[in-house]
């Protein structure tokens, strides 16, 4: 594990380090390893004054994290799917690839649409000069995650026809910071994209942004749709102009991202230890990789949270590093009856309650940490909500 001193993507020494969450654990342990030295690995942001990219500071090769904290799906509804596939004129002819982990369900619409899509592991110089040309290329969440993102672009720009298209799906870092997700940061993503940063990139190589979209069912992800030709539709130029009002392009901007997530610590801390020294027992639900990261950062242990509850049942059994709290199914709570439920996945939490409405008709109330701490119970007059 070293420090990097360049920035990835334009290689520039001006980075400036925003903020640092520490050395923090990965992933869920057996009961085995309780009491064994577990791998750490650090979280930092820095920021690149010369294109604006906000990255891991730290080269470091993590566990392998959780699917569903980390996946992302597909181009949404079939409809609107279709309508991507004919819009571009996308048939039997057309050569679509798919870089890193295929999406089974994209790859069935695409076939239904008789488009072969063809996974590629490595694309480099030699592909684009063996193959023909691609009408469409796929990266999803690849890029975020590249050690190198000016070569897997500059791959791309060689393996995209002329009036081809490169889609994108890749976390948002204004949606990150607007939401103060700082559970959402993990080695893995290499690199956190504002239009500003992702459009120079694309412009050192031959690509230009010509549409952006969020993402449907992902609140966090913004989708980019770039090409060699195609003009900038009015979304590009929304963004970056919302972008330079923001300041999106300074440090400053990140510096202050930083000090509201050490508030959002100190206020989550606060309002915990007052529940516990009032005799109130608190469990968590969700053992995600971000819900490590949470209870870790935030330094809940067995003397502030006694348990996490979760339905995976391969979850179950197992130990949240670092802090060791065990993990249970979801009924365990209605055994235990915690006063309250500390939602760590918590941008699904309204789901969450709904399906634990029997926790809450025995008078169980929960907690959503983020973007500010607040306690939600079965009557509306015990909503409390703690300030920034």
């Amino acid at each position: 594990m070293r420090k990097i001193h360049r920035c990835r993507s334009c290689g520039s020494a001006q980075l400036s380090s925003f903020l640092e969450l520490g050395k923090l654990p990965q992933g869920l342990i057996g009961p085995e390893h309780l009491g064994v030295l577990e791998i750490r690995v650090p979280i930092e942001l820095g920021f690149c004054h010369r294109c604006a990219l906000v990255q891991q500071m730290s080269a470091v090769r993590p566990a392998a994290s959780e699917p569903e904290d980390f996946a992302y799906f597909g181009l949404g509804s079939p409809q609107g799917f279709q309508q991507f596939v004919e819009e571009l004129g996308l048939g039997e002819a057309s050569v679509v690839l798919e870089l890193g982990n295929p999406l089974a369900e994209l790859r069935s619409k695409l076939q239904q649409s008789a488009v072969e899509v063809r996974g590629v592991e490595s694309l480099g110089r030699d592909y684009a000069q063996r193959h023909p040309k691609a009408h469409l290329i796929l990266a999803h969440n690849t890029l975020a995650e590249t050690d190198e993102p000016g070569g897997f672009i500059a791959a791309i720009a060689l393996a995209l026809r002329e009036d081809g298209v490169a889609f994108f799906e890749s976390p948002y870092i204004r949606y990150l910071i607007e939401g103060r997700e700082f559970d959402t940061l993990h080695p893995q993503h290499k690199s956190y994209f504002s239009v500003t940063s992702i459009q120079t990139l694309l412009l050192r190589h031959g690509l230009r942004l010509f549409r952006l979209e969020r993402h449907p069912t992902r609140p966090g992800l913004l989708r980019f749709y770039a090409g060699k030709a195609r003009p900038a539709e009015p979304s590009v130029h929304r963004y970056l102009e919302l972008e330079r009002r923001l300041g999106m392009s300074s440090l400053a901007f990140y510096q202050e991202f930083a000090s509201r997530v050490a508030s959002a610590r100190e206020a989550l801390l606060a309002l915990l230890l007052e529940l516990r020294a009032k005799g109130k027992r608190i469990a968590a639900y969700g053992a995600s990789a971000r819900a490590v990261l949470m209870l870790n950062y935030v330094g809940l242990g067995r003397e502030v949270v006694e348990y996490v509850v979760d339905p995976d049942p391969f979850k179950q059994g197992l130990y949240v590093p670092g802090v060791h709290l065990p993990v249970f199914s979801p009924e365990h709570a209605l055994v235990s009856r915690p006063d309250y439920l500390l939602i760590l996945a918590w941008d699904y939490a309204q789901a969450v309650i709904e399906q634990q409405a029997e926790f809450a008709r025995l008078g169980g109330k929960f907690i959503v940490p983020l973007p500010h701490p607040e306690i939600v119970g079965p009557v509306v007059e015990d909503a409390v909500r703690v300030n920034r």
